[in-house]
């Protein structure tokens, strides 16, 4: 059953993601919990850019993420983490 949780947290498929994308930006700030990353993400407790990069990191990972489960269900062949982590990476 597909909920925010599992979207994000829960399926290793998508937690592999978030964190290749955001680990090492977040640092110390890094949860695994929805409700903590909502409140980080609606929150003031970074500077402008990161918040910026948070919000749109977090934005376009949740569309790729539902599109590529979307394409599965019609038959795409599933795509590795990887190739998802490398399309967000952030230098």
């Amino acid at each position: 059953m597909e909920t925010r949780e599992n979207l994000f947290f829960s399926c290793s498929f998508t937690l592999t993601i978030w964190k290749g994308l955001m680990k090492g930006f977040l640092l110390a700030r890094f949860f695994t919990d929805w409700r903590e990353m909502f409140q980080l993400l609606n929150g003031n407790n970074l500077d402008t850019t990161k918040i910026f990069i948070l919000r749109y990191v977090f934005q376009n990972a949740i569309y790729s993420i539902k599109k590529k489960s979307n394409n599965r269900r019609h038959g795409d062949k599933p795509s590795p983490s990887k190739r998802l982590i490398r399309i967000f990476e952030i230098d």
